[in-house]
């Protein structure tokens, strides 16, 4: 469908404890304690241990019918009884005691068990946050990188609409200059404020889906050219549903109003706008003086 507008020819088409050393309760005699000296006895012989059992006479060195005078076997009955008379062992039970008690390993106290689970909770969790940290930062990746790709996409495909409509402008620019130098006219050069104006119109028609010059708000072509600071719009035409620049030129030349405008030898200059859209494409033709 096709459509044109002449110079004043307006057409319109729809996240306890005891006493001192060696005192023990029940005056006892603790084995450590100092041997006490009985009064009379003299320095450097030793004590006779009482009891209260028969006495028993000792035979002193030189007596008849005795038994020599053994000071090292006293000694060791007066220890062995004080030893008795304290309840404690022999020495040497003490002595491997105190060394078995000495060498026996010691167990871990709680305190340390727990600060040691405690620190491999801790670098549990350092882990665990670094990981998700690092999770974090790659979704973050993942998505500038999709971002950056649908960006990308979507200029490539804006930048090749705008090729494809160029290049089908561009065709119909030189099309239409081949026919007006058949009937002898200079041909047209494009102009960059036409060309907006043309393809605002085309843009708008298939946006709001009718076709006609005067567009739903009632603006005429000439309304549309004073708000892009066009002042020297001759004509318009309009055409939808052809496939190419070949296909709409040829519609238009077939159509008497819409080939006066191509052949007006007094027209300069020429912008064409193609739309994309449901009903179309969508193009425009709009020409200067």
């Amino acid at each position: 469908m096709v459509s044109g507008l002449l110079p004043g020819n307006p057409l319109t088409v729809g996240d306890s404890s005891g006493g001192g050393r060696g005192g023990v309760p029940g005056g006892q005699v603790r084995a450590d304690a100092p041997i006490e000296v009985p009064p009379g006895a003299r320095p450097g012989q030793p004590p006779t241990a009482g009891h209260t059992g028969p006495t028993v006479p000792v035979a002193r060195p030189g007596t008849a019918g005795g038994t020599a005078y053994d000071r090292g076997s006293a000694r060791s009955l007066v220890q062995a009884v004080a030893r008795t008379s304290a309840g404690r062992p022999p020495a040497v039970a003490e002595t491997t005691t105190a060394s078995t008690v000495a060498t026996a390993p010691s167990r871990p106290s709680g305190a340390s068990g727990s600060s040691t689970a405690a620190s491999a909770a801790a670098a549990a969790r350092v882990a665990v946050d670094a990981h998700r940290r690092d999770a974090a930062a790659s979704a973050r990746l993942r998505a500038d990188r999709a971002d950056q790709a649908a960006e990308t996409g979507a200029r490539a495909s804006a930048e090749a609409a705008a090729d494809t409509r160029g290049a089908a402008a561009r065709t119909v620019v030189a099309l239409v200059n081949a026919e007006r130098a058949k009937a002898g006219c200079r041909p047209l050069h494009t102009d960059a404020r036409l060309t907006s104006l043309a393809q605002s119109m085309s843009e708008d028609m298939a946006r709001r889906g009718f076709f006609d010059h005067t567009d739903p708000d009632g603006r005429s072509p000439w309304d549309r050219a004073a708000r892009h600071g066009v002042r020297n719009l001759g004509g318009e035409n309009i055409a939808r549903g052809h496939a190419d620049a070949h296909a709409v030129v040829d519609a238009w030349m077939r159509s008497s109003g819409h080939r006066q405008n191509i052949l007006n030898c007094d027209y300069r200059t020429l912008g064409v706008g193609v739309q994309q859209g449901a009903g179309g494409p969508w193009w425009t033709q709009d020409f200067g003086y």
